[in-house]
């Protein structure tokens, strides 16, 4: 597990924090994250989309966590992004895993346009955005029973959570719930649906606490 660094962290440090958890990036792939940090650093003095303003703390808090999250998604794979906000962790898994195909599912206009604006001039050819309610969108389609991952980024409790992401889960599928360390509570309000087959701990560059909880659905 990394140490917590004692100064702040940029855009230069996160392959090397990635590659802790066994993921890859090159050249590319950073200047992507970039561009990405350098809109959301423009976006995010118009419109609220995070309420982090630094970089370094942006880096630690959203960048690096989703790139935790990247570990777990393999090649090929279809992944859903529920709520995802300012795109994450959905568009640094797209990033740092291109050969996978990311739907990033959120409501909000504005940000919508947000994301749409960072997949073409990051140019993450691999990453789409879908427009509306969760719950409507589940009914679709194109999105019911498709996807081999489904993640969110502590936008529900994890009950709710797993009740909007089971739609979209082909079989066999897995529910990626990312999570502080105070996640036992929620867990014991479950009823009728499955405990986490797995619990990844890991701790942030600046050394605080997360998890992500791996639900399968059979």
């Amino acid at each position: 597990m990394p140490v917590p660094l004692t100064t702040p962290l940029t855009l230069a440090d996160l392959p090397a924090y990635a590659r802790e958890f066994g993921v890859a990036l090159d050249l590319r792939q950073t200047q992507q994250l970039r561009c990405y940090l350098d809109l959301l650093l423009a976006w995010n003095r118009r419109i609220a989309l995070i309420s982090q303003r630094r970089p370094e703390a942006i880096i630690c808090k959203h960048f690096a966590d989703s790139l935790v999250a990247a570990s777990l998604c393999r090649g090929g794979e279809r992944v859903t992004d529920l709520g995802s906000g300012a795109g994450f962790p959905g568009l640094p898994v797209a990033i740092a895993r291109p050969e996978a195909s990311v739907c990033l599912i959120e409501a909000t206009g504005k940000k919508v346009s947000f994301l749409l604006n960072v997949i073409a001039q990051a140019t993450v050819s691999n990453a789409t955005v879908a427009e509306g309610r969760i719950e409507r969108l589940a009914q679709q389609p194109q999105f019911r029973g498709r996807s081999d991952m489904v993640i969110s980024r502590a936008s529900f409790d994890i009950a709710s959570f797993l009740s909007l992401a089971k739609p979209f889960l082909a079989p066999g599928g897995r529910a990626i719930a990312m999570k502080g360390p105070c996640y036992a509570e929620e867990l014991g309000r479950l009823s009728g649906a499955p405990p986490p087959s797995t619990v990844t701990s890991y701790r942030l560059p600046d050394g605080s606490e997360r998890v992500l909880l791996t639900f399968r659905f059979t």
